[in-house]
């Protein structure tokens, strides 16, 4: 009848069941099989063929020197120290990747520029009047990472408390290195246990 019609008619409407899904997934089961081997695979070569990289982090410390506390003509007191320091240190993360500051670190430690290396001073989840930076150094061998971010560390601090200011005053800012940077054990990147996690999600989607 036309009603029987009508309820046929939308109960084929109303779209792929469980077992429609399992039957298409049977059917197709190889192709599944297959792709999900090379997504996976691809993966995996990436990871483990991709060049590890290595990062090492040392940190500074800015302070107030001494003599320029009891100096009035510098810095009148303590709680001016402190408001001079805050608003000075927000400009060391870039000051840490000009050339006053890295080419003293390049010759010091004889890089080849054209290498991958790269420095940068870490700011992230701290505040502008957190007197701590991080600075970190990345490249490719371990050891040649901790030497880069001790070394300008100590570049920083130097152009910091020398150069920023005029010679015959000394610098209300001293710049002191409380963490040297370790030898990384393992790699930065790649992350091989999330490539991998990322890479058995894609092949199973």
């Amino acid at each position: 009848t036309a009603t029987n019609q009508v309820v046929e008619s939308t109960e084929t409407e109303d779209g792929i069941t469980l077992m429609d899904l399992f039957r298409i997934v049977r059917k197709h089961i190889l192709w599944g099989i297959i792709t999900f081997v090379v997504v996976f695979a691809a993966v995996c070569a990436y990871t483990f063929l991709v060049p590890p990289t290595y990062s090492a982090t040392a940190q500074v410390f800015a302070t107030y020197s001494d003599s320029s506390v009891q100096d009035d003509n510098n810095i009148s007191n303590f709680s001016n120290a402190s408001t001079y320091i805050s608003n000075q240190i927000q400009s060391y993360p870039t000051l840490a990747t000009t050339e006053a500051v890295l080419k003293p670190v390049i010759d010091d430690l004889g890089l080849a520029t054209h290498r991958r290396e790269s420095g940068r001073s870490d700011n992230r989840h701290e505040p502008d009047e957190y007197r701590v930076r991080k600075i970190t150094a990345e490249t490719g061998d371990a050891k040649q990472a901790s030497d880069i971010a001790n070394s300008v560390a100590e570049s920083l601090s130097n152009v910091v408390e020398k150069s920023l200011h005029a010679s015959s005053k000394e610098s209300p800012v001293k710049l002191s290195v409380v963490q040297r940077a370790a030898e990384p054990v393992t790699p930065s990147s790649p992350n091989v246990a999330l490539y991998l996690a990322v890479g058995l999600v894609a092949g199973l989607i």
